[in-house]
């Protein structure tokens, strides 16, 4: 059955954890890249007031009247929008994350931003959501495209090297929905079943926090019953928190996470290794944390669209997350034969199979390029930025600063010899050089 995406709406989220910077300059040449790639297109930008000050608020409302985008504020402008009870519940969650990110108690504002972009009536009224690091054109889309599920993600699917062993990739950079095809102002019915069951599994992840819910999939490549494994030591040490406060929220195992030394490991974990050193804690920390935003609004939330698949279809013997940045689910199923038809019913929500390949560009759907980085590399530092930004984490943060620092200095640079030559001072010549410079 065919559904009709609309190409005419875009939004993005960006919730500033700097009070006088809306945006990072890195940020806004995307964004200008965007409306430059969409000259046609409704853009719209998701932010939140409380976060900003009064300067940065007008300097947002300046940018945004120049390249002509309509600012949304998350705390004034949303909540009229709401109605169902359970798009409040999810508004409450994202304005907890903000909250707690302002009051440094363990919220995150990326966690904010994936509550953010399954609300219903924004996705009607605002369109397609994409990261700051996805790449879309739709100048040369028709208005509408057909697309044959009723919520497109950058999912890719891969069966592996064995018969009963496959790979199912599911990431929120990327959010397409269906619209109506009688009225293009309203989300098909499949899409708002779809997306009031990915509410319902966030809903769930808050409000039932164990270990065995952080870590129900595997973190590394270590054997399934190691202790000593990443995902080993992160349940002892949570499994022991657990007993001091049983009632411990998200936000609380978060500033937890945040405390952890190598002296109140090996103090709580038995049988580390001699060798176990603050190096071994940073990757520690750096796990615990994306399972804390990633499997609970994040990525691994999305996984519940598929799970009517594996209930009716297979048993599932083993599952195993291998990849950081995304989420890719190692699933090894019975019986084997079936790995075929699971494989094109869960391919229906991945963009390549719905027309949309050719107007969009996800670094997270290079599987490949992942799998070659984590095979020759596992230095998280280095690796950041190449395939996204993941810049709600503090490795992602100071990387896109950095970034954003270089870009600052060159246009800088362009500035000033501009200047000379003409005497003059024109923005949009020199951003229009640092677009087709792909930045």
């Amino acid at each position: 059955m065919p559904y009709f995406f609309d190409t005419t709406k875009l939004y993005r989220i960006w919730f500033s954890d700097d009070p006088d910077v809306f945006m990072n300059d890195e940020n806004k040449l995307r964004f200008i890249q965007l409306r430059l790639k969409n000259p046609q297109a409704k853009l719209s930008l998701v932010y939140s007031s409380k976060c900003l000050s009064e300067l940065s608020r007008a300097q947002l409302k300046a940018f945004c009247e120049r390249i002509d985008i309509t600012p949304v504020d998350f705390d004034t402008e949303i909540p009229a929008l709401l109605t169902d009870e359970q798009d409040k519940q999810i508004y409450e969650l994202a304005r907890l994350e903000i909250e707690h990110t302002l009051n440094d108690t363990g919220g995150n504002l990326a966690a904010a931003s994936d509550c953010v972009r399954t609300l219903l009536p924004l996705i009607q009224k605002y369109g397609c959501y994409s990261d700051f690091d996805v790449e879309i054109d739709f100048s040369k889309a028709p208005k509408t495209v057909k697309i044959y599920s009723p919520i497109v993600l950058t999912s890719v699917y891969h069966h592996g090297q064995m018969s009963d062993l496959g790979y199912a990739v599911a990431n929120n950079d990327f959010i397409g929905v269906a619209y109506d095809s009688s009225d293009l102002t309203q989300l098909h019915p499949s899409t708002v079943r779809d997306l009031r069951k990915l509410q319902s599994q966030i809903l769930r992840n808050y409000n039932a926090i164990t270990p065995e819910s952080l870590y129900d999939v595997k973190l590394n490549f270590e054997s399934d019953d190691d202790p000593l494994s990443c995902e080993g030591i992160a349940k002892q040490l949570l499994n022991k928190y657990f007993e001091i406060k049983p009632q411990a929220t998200l936000f609380d195992i978060r500033k937890f996470i945040d405390t952890l030394t190598v002296d109140f490991v090996k103090a709580q974990c038995e049988q580390l290794p001699p060798d176990f050193d603050a190096d071994n804690v940073k990757t520690l920390k750096w796990q615990m944390y994306l399972a804390c935003v990633r499997n609970t609004s994040g990525p691994g939330a999305y996984t519940s669209l598929f799970s009517e698949f594996l209930d009716k279809t297979f048993k599932v013997v083993e599952i195993d997350v291998v990849n950081k940045y995304g989420y890719e689910i190692q699933i090894r199923i019975e019986p084997q034969g079936k790995w075929r038809d699971y494989n094109e019913k869960c391919q229906r929500y991945g963009y390549t199979c719905n027309n949309l390949q050719h107007y969009v560009n996800s670094k997270q759907s290079d599987m490949v390029g992942y799998r070659q980085m984590l095979d020759e590399n596992n230095s998280l530092e280095e690796d950041i930025g190449k395939f996204c930004d993941i810049s709600w984490t503090k490795i992602g943060a100071h990387n896109q600063k950095a970034r954003s620092q270089r870009i600052t200095q060159a246009a800088i640079t362009m500035q000033r010899a501009f200047r000379k030559r003409n005497h003059s001072e024109n923005v949009d010549i020199i951003t229009k050089e640092f677009c087709k410079l792909g930045m």
